[in-house]
């Protein structure tokens, strides 16, 4: 029997990929002009960043760019269906958009999303059996503890998170980063206030690392914070040198002398926070908002002009802030535990709270449709080579995505056919007739199953 070519017409145009994405974008608008949109989401950018790689792929014609390449895309865009679920507390569906990812292309971020998932809908059992997969597979060292301890912030779970982090010392101890991690989950454990446990996690990274930005700022930090200021002055500075640009350790030591009632020195230091904070207002959360209010009152003796020029600037971004709904800094802490958060979804999260509940159902149709499309492309690539072993996996991923996204169905019929997969090539040819009647090759293949079987299997 002559191999039918399969189809491909419902993915092979670009303009039609570029519609669902302008959709997508448009209904994960938010309403707050000081809320990212979703053309700024890292996550939207590299979702359009990859259907054009794909695109191109497809123009070339090279089969294993386009499986790689399709694979990524549809990884991608299940990656945000999950995000966009989990930032509506709908951890079931998170749970599954997350775990057909993981499928598709295994990535220790999916990993993580995954497991906070499991975490956040309390299914104890499933992320503990995870959790135990993932150290099988992956390994057990410190980085996989890492992307453990990950999940668990993710989750909110700190007891969990400081579990996997002291395990990431254990197996790594010379590693600043572990030490970094362990003491900013402690850091945020004791609500962002002196304890033992940071201090001492923070100064063995500092040892491991004297030049590094962090490892400085976050020993800074809490030794401020404990009112060691002398202690304090070394590796604020240290820091300031590490990253000229970064207004955190002038901020500090501005704040130490303030606190101090050394006003004279207080004064450049907390200038120079500002200027270098510049337009970048919602740095650490609005934390130049102490710089202003001290400088205003530093200045409100010789200057009250000035004074209350510093007060004013300090009003104004707090009205930004009353109107955006912004709750103030807890902390200045920016320590690796605080950036582990995925950030599909950390946007998502951003960019779902103030959309309704039928443009998030619209743009979850739209991402399933190109996830759909996606896969149908690579399997189609994979089963113009005759490799329908390796094609019928993506074929019947996108049925479970979007069975009524042609021809992903007629393509899961064919691929099943071809590698003996009788009952569900039987399956999938019935439904696709059903709204293909006239698919004269479909009808072929069903009687040559019937011939080989007894009783077809029915949708």
């Amino acid at each position: 029997m002559q191999r039918p070519a399969l189809k491909a017409k419902a993915s092979a145009n670009p303009l039609q990929r570029a519609a669902i994405f302008l959709l997508l974008l448009t209904s994960l608008r938010t309403g707050s002009a000081q809320q990212n949109t979703a053309e700024a989401s890292p996550v939207a950018t590299q979702l359009q960043r990859a259907i054009a790689d794909q695109q191109a792929s497809l123009g070339a014609g090279d089969t294993g760019a386009i499986v790689s390449k399709s694979r990524h895309l549809a990884a991608l865009a299940l990656q945000f269906s999950g995000a966009m679920y989990l930032s509506q507390n709908q951890s079931k569906p998170a749970d599954i958009a997350f775990a057909r990812a993981l499928e598709v292309e295994d990535t220790p971020e999916l990993r993580q999303q995954l497991l906070a998932t499991l975490l956040l809908a309390n299914q104890p059992a499933e992320a503990s059996r995870f959790e135990a997969e993932t150290l099988r597979t992956q390994g057990d060292t410190a980085k996989t503890r890492l992307l453990l301890a990950s999940a668990c912030h993710a989750a909110d779970d700190l007891g969990c998170t400081i579990t996997q982090l002291e395990q990431a010392v254990r197996l790594e101890p010379d590693s600043a980063a572990t030490h970094l991690a362990l003491g900013n989950a402690f850091w945020e454990l004791n609500e962002y206030q002196y304890n033992a446990d940071s201090l001492n996690h923070f100064t063995t990274a500092q040892r491991l690392e004297p030049a590094s930005f962090q490892t400085n700022y976050d020993l800074g930090a809490i030794l401020s914070e404990y009112q060691r200021f002398a202690d304090a002055e070394a590796p604020l500075h240290a820091a300031a040198q590490a990253d000229p640009s970064s207004p955190d350790p002038w901020l500090q030591l501005g704040m130490n002398a303030f606190a101090q009632g050394r006003y004279t020195d207080a004064e450049p230091l907390l200038r120079k926070a500002v200027d270098l904070t510049g337009t970048d207002l919602q740095h650490n959360q609005y934390q130049i908002r102490r710089a202003l209010v001290a400088l205003s009152r530093i200045a409100s003796q010789a200057d009250p002009q000035l004074a209350s020029n510093y007060a004013a600037r300090d009003a104004a971004i707090h009205t930004v802030m009353a109107k955006s709904n912004i709750a103030p800094a807890l902390s200045q802490s920016t320590g690796l535990v605080n950036n582990f958060t995925a950030q599909g979804r950390a946007d998502a999260q951003k960019s779902a709270t103030h959309t309704n509940a039928a443009a998030n159902e619209q743009t979850q149709q739209q991402l399933a449709q190109l996830t759909a499309q996606s896969l149908n492309d690579g399997g189609t690539a994979l089963a113009r080579t005759r490799d329908y072993t390796a094609a019928l996996p993506l074929f019947r991923l996108a049925a479970q995505v979007d069975a009524q996204q042609p021809p992903v169905l007629r393509n899961l019929g064919l691929a099943a056919f071809h590698t003996g997969n009788m009952d569900e090539a039987a399956r999938a040819f019935h439904s696709w007739l059903q709204s293909h009647p006239d698919d004269a090759l479909a009808q072929q293949y069903l009687q040559q199953i019937a011939a080989g079987i007894a009783t077809p299997s029915k949708p």
